[in-house]
């Protein structure tokens, strides 16, 4: 009796602090200190997610939102079952909303159509679902430095010399006059037939400011060194933007040079970094531990934007978070997934082997960061924007792409008017 008095005391004790909330004994959200605070309350149906973000009108669910919605769906299905002792049928979702809180988890709001069995009327009842956090756990990390020598491969095409030469001014001024801890080698990817000795050279300006800055900086941390991939003879040009799976081919190649305990980036030519970008990708890199894949800032079309300064500004353009080739990760990582991928993509240990890749099973698998995810379960993958890592506006070939970047909402508005107040005219 005795212990029972104690429980029940305890049990009271408890009630006082909780202050009534859903569900008991779990902490409210927290309160948002201004409108730009609020969380954000997303609609779905059974197949699809409406605004999902500032960019996109409407998605499918991915795999892990779709078993979410199913698992909760039948779980109000089981609750529905007993407490309405089966009387209520299931027929079907009608509104979903939820909302995920930092401080509390992730909340749905569910509108079920229900029928009657024994009135045979149909009914809308909502239901209040609630997934809280588990415990918060730190996850123990190596320890790293910002000491490590970044390795930069920088693929070049036939069609990108005077961006090339743009980046490599830029970066000479802003990392290797510092004398960063760097290493660049520019990718030089020469079509089957294209000339490459003398003037007939068509990477002759590249080669030729890469030596030149070389020498300069023969005695300090930053180097700089060029090595040429000669592509397979083909009934028309290849470029990496169609052919995306030559991204392996030149990462396969680069590192014969690099070596396998080197710290590798991965950048292109519209690329403008900064050494607190360097810094950054040296900290969230980790060998056998850690992939850092920085989210960039993209550059909107400057003809619609009307702004060609490239600053971090919601009219200049937006974080793109549909790309994946900026990429830093240790050789030794990658080897080890490369080896495990091999039967899916053929290993380039040559130039020549590049024409095994040119056909249609391999030519648009090209993500380094997928094959990490799919054959190095142990590694852990970084997702993060990335403000001083900033790309330049070019057009985007990529399949499944659902931003162009032409511009934001109101310039492609003002656009469009300007275009209607002309045809008006002319008609």
């Amino acid at each position: 009796m005795q212990r029972l008095t104690t429980i029940n005391e305890e049990i009271e004790n408890l009630s006082k602090i909780l202050n009534d909330t859903w569900p008991p004994g779990q902490r409210q959200g927290a309160k948002p200190a201004t409108r730009f605070d609020v969380a954000r309350q997303y609609y779905f149906n059974m197949t699809h997610v409406f605004f999902p973000d500032d960019f996109t009108n409407v998605r499918r669910h991915s795999e892990p939102e779709l078993i979410d919605i199913m698992n909760i769906i039948d779980e109000i299905k089981a609750q529905t079952s007993s407490k309405h002792n089966s009387v209520l049928e299931h027929k079907g979702l009608v509104n979903g909303y939820r909302t995920f809180d930092l401080s509390r988890g992730m909340d749905y709001v569910i509108d079920m159509s229900l029928k009657d069995t024994s009135t045979g009327e149909k009914v809308i009842k909502r239901f209040q679902v609630c997934k809280p956090l588990g415990s918060v756990e730190f996850v123990p990390v190596p320890y790293v430095t910002e000491s490590s020598r970044v390795n930069i491969i920088l693929p070049i095409q036939e069609t990108e010399i005077a961006l090339a030469m743009e980046f490599l001014r830029n970066y000479n001024s802003l990392i290797m006059d510092r004398k960063e801890k760097t290493f660049l080698m520019p990718v030089l990817l020469y079509q089957y037939n294209s000339g490459s000795k003398g003037t007939n050279d068509v990477f002759g300006e590249v080669k030729n400011f890469v030596t030149k800055t070389a020498s300069r900086y023969k005695n300090d941390d930053a180097k700089i060194q060029w090595v040429s991939v000669r592509l397979p003879e083909s009934s028309k040009p290849v470029y990496v933007e169609d052919v995306q799976v030559l991204n392996f081919a030149v990462v396969d190649l680069a590192l014969k040079k690099i070596g396998l305990e080197s710290l590798c980036l991965i950048l292109d030519v519209y690329c403008n970094i900064t050494v607190d970008f360097l810094n950054r990708v040296r900290m969230n890199t980790i060998m056998n531990f850690q992939i850092f894949s920085p989210i960039p800032f993209r550059q909107y079309d400057p003809k619609i934007s009307q702004i060609n300064i490239l600053d971090v500004n919601k009219n200049t353009g937006h974080f793109d978070n549909e790309e994946y080739k900026y990429i830093s990760f240790y050789g030794k990582d990658y080897v080890y997934a490369r080896k495990k991928c091999q039967n899916v993509i053929p290993l380039i240990r040559i130039d020549n082997d590049i024409s095994n890749l040119l056909n249609d099973d391999h030519i648009h698998k090209g993500h380094i960061f997928e094959m990490f995810i799919k054959y190095q379960e142990k590694l852990h993958c970084m997702r993060a924007t990335e403000m001083s890592l900033k790309i330049k506006y070019h057009e985007l070939n990529e399949r499944n792409r659902m931003d162009l970047f032409l511009g934001n909402q109101v310039q492609l508005a003002k656009m469009l008017m300007s275009k209607k107040e002309i045809m008006d005219r002319m008609g």
